[in-house]
């Protein structure tokens, strides 16, 4: 068995003047699992500190440029053990809030694997997030979504749940 590797992670809630939460569709042509939405967000390079990653990966996937702090502390946090195209991995997923006006993502800074399995864009209202059957990550999101959405920012991170997928 193969060793898994850290893949440690910077997410962002993104949240418009309604309420609705950004989120991508993930769809690897190469995996027989189902499609799963995700906040904007990606792994933490060598040396970068997680609120940078969230910044730089803001706007890498959707054009969308932010500070330190305007993002502050990580509101929220979830670990678990993945698969990627035969490697196994753990993440553990550093989450921060944003609102924002809406907007339309821009896909200029995808990398080449980003435009592969990253589908559609939509914005979400957290309702809908607690009804659907597609899955979402991570579990909890319609709540961390409302929360971001009052503005509402915990002394320390909440600890989100894994979804095994």
């Amino acid at each position: 068995m193969a060793t898994r590797i850290d893949r440690p992670s910077a997410r962002v809630v993104v949240i418009d003047e309604t309420g609705h939460v950004l989120l991508f569709k993930i769809d690897d042509p190469q995996d027989a699992r189902p499609a799963i939405w995700i906040t904007p967000g990606g792994g933490i390079e060598p040396g970068e500190s997680v609120v940078a990653a969230a910044c730089r990966e803001l706007f890498e996937e959707t054009g969308r440029q932010t500070t330190n702090g305007a993002l502050g502390a990580p509101i929220a946090v979830c670990r678990g053990d993945w698969e990627f195209r035969g490697v196994p991995l753990h993440s553990v997923d550093w989450f921060f809030g944003l609102r924002t006006t809406r907007f339309e993502p821009e896909v200029d800074g995808y990398s080449d694997l980003e435009r592969e399995i990253q589908g559609e864009a939509r914005w979400w209202h957290p309702d809908e997030l607690d009804t659907t059957e597609e899955l979402t990550l991570p579990a909890g999101l319609a709540e961390l979504a409302r929360a971001v959405a009052r503005e509402a920012h915990p002394s320390e991170p909440v600890e989100l749940a894994w979804l095994a997928v």
